[in-house]
C-alpha cells in the first residue's frame, strides 16, 4: 500500500492557482540537483525506473537537495497505447540533450541529472555529486502569479537566462489497456503536467501559472538554464495541495 505524503501548502489548481498568503521556495546557494526521467506508459521497461523515482516522495532530500521530474515522451504511442501525459515538446527536450551531446542516444527509461546522461541507474543507482554553489533561486507564488529571482554566485553567468516551470502530478494511477504494459496498473509521481519557459535579462521573472484541471497536480519544480543550453543551473520547488 502506498503512503501518501500530505502536502503542506494549500493552493487551488482546479480553477487556477490561488493562495490566501504568498508561498515561497528557495534553493539556497548549494546546487539542487534536477533528476529528469524520460519515460512512457507504453514502455515495458519504464515502470521500474518510475517506481525508483516515486520513492523520492518520502526522502528528506526532496526539494532541498534533489528535484525529480518525469517527462513523458510520445515516440512509443504507436505501440498501441497513447500516453495521455506525453507530448512532442517532452520528446524534443530529450532530443535537445542528444543534439547538444549530453546524452548518447534517445531511449526510455532515460535519466538526465543536471543536464548530463546518467546510466548508473541500471547498476548502483548512486547519484552524482552536486556541482558546486551556483547561487540562490527564490520563487514566490501569489494567487496565480509566480515571481522568481536568481542571484548567481559566478559573475560570468550569462545575463539572459531561462526560467523553467513544471507543474507536477503525484499519486497518478492509470490502468493501461494496450501496448507493452497492457493489463498493468501504474501509479506514478513527479509527472510533468504542464511545462513552460520564460526568458529574462535581469535574472528576475514574473509569469502567470496556467490552469491545470487535474486534482493530482500537487507539486511544482522551477529551475534556471541558459538560453543555448537546457541543462539546469539551479532549482527549487515544493509541495502544493488541492482544495475545493
Amino acid at each position: 500500500m502506498r503512503t501518501w505524503i500530505p502536502a503542506i501548502i494549500l493552493i487551488t489548481l482546479a480553477s487556477g492557482i490561488s493562495s490566501a498568503q504568498p508561498v515561497r521556495f528557495s534553493s539556497g546557494n548549494q546546487q539542487v540537483q534536477v533528476i529528469e526521467l524520460f519515460t512512457s506508459e507504453g514502455c515495458s521497461s519504464c515502470p521500474p525506473a518510475e517506481y525508483w523515482l516515486n520513492q523520492f516522495t518520502t526522502s528528506p532530500r526532496l526539494w532541498k537537495e534533489i528535484i525529480p521530474v518525469a517527462f513523458h515522451v510520445d515516440y512509443w504511442n504507436y505501440l498501441g497505447w497513447p500516453d495521455k501525459f506525453s507530448n512532442k515538446e517532452n520528446t524534443q527536450r530529450q532530443y535537445g540533450y542528444k543534439y547538444s551531446g549530453d546524452i548518447g542516444s534517445v531511449y526510455t527509461p532515460g535519466f538526465v541529472v543536471n543536464g548530463k546522461e546518467w546510466r548508473r541507474w541500471f547498476s548502483n543507482r548512486r547519484l552524482p555529486m552536486p556541482e558546486g554553489m551556483p547561487g540562490e533561486l527564490s520563487v514566490t507564488i501569489d494567487q496565480n502569479q509566480l515571481s522568481a529571482h536568481f542571484m548567481p554566485a559566478d559573475r560570468s553567468t550569462p545575463n539572459t537566462l531561462v526560467l523553467n516551470v513544471a507543474l507536477l502530478g503525484f499519486n497518478v494511477e492509470r490502468v493501461i489497456k494496450g501496448g507493452e504494459n497492457k493489463g498493468r496498473t501504474l501509479v506514478n509521481d513527479f509527472i510533468v503536467l504542464n511545462y513552460s519557459k520564460v526568458s529574462s535579462t535581469t535574472n528576475k521573472w514574473t509569469t502567470i501559472l496556467p490552469k491545470v484541471r487535474n486534482p493530482k497536480a500537487t507539486g511544482i519544480a522551477v529551475w534556471v538554464s541558459k538560453t543555448n543550453n537546457q541543462a539546469p543551473i539551479q532549482a527549487t520547488g515544493g509541495w502544493l495541495a488541492v482544495r475545493d
